[in-house]
């Protein structure tokens, strides 16, 4: 996907974290898919091998420049209670950098897919909620690093996390309001630790389309099997979430 298709996602149609609350006493089944753009940057070092890191340290500028590809999606499921969370991203990025006796030449290809189940824990009637819910984040990340004239490594590791988190809903008017989706995970099952927080907020245009605006913090600690991953990637996220 080039860069112009990811400008046409976020003027057109991107979004952020599953819809908030249902209506009170709604226990029909809901449906929204949310295609989102991320202006992302990302901090931290990669190694592979025996080879020295790799540190990343780039800006959403920086980001862009270097952008090869990338999609998301976010879709959620809603029945009386009950949701189902789903959300699957898509990045591959590159950097170089010169050294007075090296160059660095490093590309990360990444796939993200997560699964959960979530259960509303409490809910006040037009004012606030909060969903517990708790699922698996698949991490797919294929690492090229080349260190010249030390030499260069490829490797792809595939891993699962367990991931438990809380999203927390809070209604200001009508059409307004806000929201922060929150997970932990890994505990050594997948990564050491990965952690994202997602506060946003949210105007309803009617009852199928809502505009949101937010932010997103996502922290993945790995060491394991000649792979090393200990990164910071945030930014700013916007656009539309269609619900049927």
């Amino acid at each position: 996907m080039t860069k112009t298709v990811m400008v046409v996602l976020l003027v057109s149609a991107t979004a952020i974290i599953p819809s908030g609350r249902a209506r009170a006493g709604d226990d029909g089944l809901s449906f929204e898919i949310s295609p989102y753009f991320w202006a992302m940057a990302i901090d931290g070092n990669v190694a592979v091998n025996n080879l020295p890191s790799a540190h990343f340290d780039m800006s959403f500028s920086d980001v862009w420049d270097d952008f090869d590809s990338g999609a998301a999606t976010f879709i959620t499921i809603r029945k009386g209670e009950w949701l189902a969370l789903g959300d699957i991203s898509y990045l591959k990025l590159k950097e170089d950098r010169q050294f007075p006796l090296l160059s660095v030449s490093s590309e990360i290809d990444t796939v993200l897919a997560s699964l959960s189940i979530g259960y509303r824990i409490a809910e006040k009637t037009d004012s606030h909620s909060i969903d517990a819910f708790i699922g698996g984040r698949y991490n797919r990340y294929k690492v090229d690093i080349e260190i010249s004239p030390l030499g260069s490594a490829s490797q792809t590791e595939e891993w699962v996390d367990p991931i438990v988190g809380t999203n927390l809903s809070l209604s200001f008017s009508e059409r307004f309001g806000a929201g922060v989706l929150a997970d932990i995970g890994g505990f050594g099952v997948g990564s050491d630790l990965a952690w994202e927080v997602i506060p946003v907020i949210r105007l309803s245009l009617n009852d199928t389309i809502t505009l949101r605006a937010g932010y997103r913090w996502l922290d993945v600690d790995y060491d394991k099997d000649d792979l090393l991953i200990d990164t910071m990637t945030q930014g700013w996220l916007a656009g539309l979430g269609f619900r049927f």
